[in-house]
Formats: C-alpha cells, structure tokens, sequence
C-alpha cells in the first residue's frame, strides 16, 4: 500500500507562516495617542495642552452619567448580552425598532461586525476618499480588496458616475460617511439613493449625525441594502467607554447580530448610553455651542491666507494648506501645545483637520497661527 506523503509541519519557530500572508506585515492602527505620552513628546504639562486632534466632545458627557458610574454597579457580573434595553432605547431615539439595531463596543466594532457579513477574501468595498481609514483597514484585515473611488478636488463631492462605474461583481459593499471625516461635508440623498438602486450594500457612517441633524435612517424601510452607522464617541462624550450602534433592516441586523460576541458592550457602557438617552437636552445643549464655536471658527480660520477653510457639519473643520506643508504646520502647532490632526489631501501640500474645542481652546489655536507664517 502507496504512503501519502505529507509536507512537514512548521516548527515552533515558524508561526508566522500560519498566519494569512495578508496580515504577517500589518501594523496597528495608529491614533492620535493618549495625552498623557502627548504632553511628554512635546514637553508640556497636561493643563496647557490643548486637543483638538480626536473629534471629541471638550464638554464631556452627561451629569446622569458621571452621577450613575460612581453608584455601586454588578461588575462582577456579566453585562445583558445583546444590549436589550439599550437597543430598546435606541429604538425611540431612532425611529426604528428593537430588531433593527445592533450595539456595539464603539462604532469600529459594528463596521467590523458589518463587513465580516459582507466581505471576504474575493469580495471588494468601495471607500470614497479621503474618507475615514478603518473603512480600509477593517477590510483588508478580512481579506477584501478596496476599491478606491477619489472625491472630487475642492468640493470633495462624490461623483455618482464615478462610484457606479467601479460596482464590478465582487463589489459587495460601498460606504459613505455622512459628514464625512475628514472634510466635513454631507452625502446627498439623491446619490446614496443612486447608489442603492444597483443593489449593493450601502453604509453610511453618520458619526457626528447631532451636529448637522441630517440622516438616511428613514430610507432602510425602503433599502434592506442599507446600514446606518451611529456613535456615543461624538455627541454624548463617551469616547472612553466605547458604544457604538448600527441600524439596518431586521433581516440584515439578525445575520449581524449572530455573528456578534455576546457581552460586548460592557456593564458601565451600556449604562452610560442610557443615561445620555435620558439626558438628551443637556447633550443637545453642549452640541449647540459647539455649532455656535464651529461657525466662529470658520470665520476666524477663514482670515489666514495660508489656509482654505472648508464648511463643516460636523463638529469638526478641515483646511486645507496653500504655503508650507500641513505636516509643517502640525508640528508648529504641536511645539505649541496644541494638537490637530495632519492629513495628506489635496497634494503635495495636504490639510489639517482642527476640532472644535472649547472656545478659550480655539482662541489658544487662533492666537497661535497668528505667530506663524508658513513658507514655501
């Protein structure tokens, strides 16, 4: 009888060649970074560093919040594991129903959670850039080539033609970002609509929906294709805790919601989103005088010639670099005490991506780019 022979199995040694050969050269997504090892790079005390580099809310979250975290909570025991009385809350916040909604550990999680539904190794998405970088990163870690569709120059418009023309058949997904990160500016309906009418998936990331009030939930009774992204992060001042949610058609949410680990969204995050829900007027409120800063903003950034200040509805503005270069400027800043987020759009020259902080923060920035003179 023929022995089958086999390959040898690699050693100990050898453990990268078990990984897929996608992933063995990956790195980590790289965030802005705490501020504490901020304050140190940069040789500044925590109080006088000035963050506007995350989107984040300067206001923090609710009262109710900070009130209800420091109550005694069953930590020792495991939180609901589907989120049940969240999702029920979100239902009313939403205008949708329970079943629809899948809660998350941060939005991130439910792209991921999305996608893996969707996408996989010869699979494709479609990311309209410049645009948020986990759209990218989420899907290349399941295996999914992006197809890249670039926004149009100046306006970063998304040309409908453009996108439709890349749906080739392993096309499964497309996502829009509504305000979009980094440039601030909002999806028309009439393209997303276009969009949709081909049948792909579409997912449209309204993280900082408060800002502008602006949604396409109320098309999905219309598209089962399409998934709104929402998040606590922005609005309510939750970024450290990590809740996140997604609203779909209730035949997409429970697909999404089997492939989801239960107890994802911790005790503490959960209780923290229900006490926002309840809290909304005194969110909404904060969100207010960030719009009110925005627009000043605007106005005030508007006047250095050096910049190209774009309109945002987000809680956010983008600017864009005419002398010298945004990784130039960021470090200026930076030596400054103050943090905003460097991009490389439009080339060679790239943007700064400023978030609106509290205004003695803004006028800090203000006073600051007023002491630099970008060259050449």
């Amino acid at each position: 009888m023929r022995q089958l022979r086999s390959s040898p199995r690699p050693g100990p040694g050898d453990v990268l060649r078990l990984i897929r050969p996608g992933l063995r050269s990956r790195r980590p997504y790289m965030g802005a970074g705490s501020p504490e090892a901020l304050a140190r790079k940069y040789g500044f005390s925590l109080d006088r560093l000035v963050k506007l580099d995350s989107n984040e809310n300067p206001y923090g979250p609710s009262p109710r919040v900070l009130e209800a975290l420091a109550r005694p909570l069953p930590y020792h025991r495991y939180p609901e594991p589907d989120s049940e009385t969240l999702r029920h809350a979100l239902a009313e916040y939403v205008g949708a129903s329970p079943d629809q909604i899948v809660v998350g550990a941060g939005s991130d999680e439910v792209i991921l959670l999305t996608f893996a539904a969707f996408l996989g190794p010869g699979t494709a998405v479609v990311e309209l850039v410049p645009t948020f970088v986990m759209y990218r990163l989420t899907a290349e870690a399941l295996g999914a080539r992006v197809v890249t569709v670039p926004r149009e120059p100046g306006t970063y418009e998304v040309d409908v033609e453009k996108v439709i023309a890349a749906l080739g058949p392993r096309v499964k997904v497309v996502v829009f970002c509504s305000p979009n990160n980094p440039t601030g500016n909002l999806e028309s309906e009439r393209t997303v609509r276009q969009v949709l009418e081909t049948g792909a998936f579409v997912l449209v990331d309204e993280a900082y929906y408060e800002y502008c009030g602006h949604t396409f939930v109320p098309l999905i009774s219309r598209y089962p294709n399409l998934g709104v992204l929402r998040t606590f992060s922005k609005w309510a001042g939750l970024a450290g805790l990590r809740v996140g949610y997604g609203i779909f058609s209730p035949e997409v949410a429970r697909v999404i919601a089997g492939i989801k680990p239960p107890f994802n969204v911790s005790t503490a995050g959960q209780v923290a989103a229900l006490e926002s829900l309840a809290d909304r007027d005194y969110l909404m409120s904060t969100v207010r005088k960030t719009i009110a800063e925005r627009e000043r903003l605007f106005q005030e950034l508007s006047r250095f010639e050096f910049l190209r200040v774009l309109p945002s509805a987000a809680n956010f503005i983008y600017a864009e670099v005419r002398r010298g270069s945004a990784r130039q400027l960021t470090e200026a800043l930076a030596r400054e005490g103050i943090l905003v987020r460097q991009f490389d759009v439009p080339p060679p020259r790239g943007g700064i991506r400023i978030t609106v902080g509290l205004p003695e923060e803004n006028d800090r920035l203000l006073e600051a780019l007023s002491r630099l003179e970008p060259e050449d």
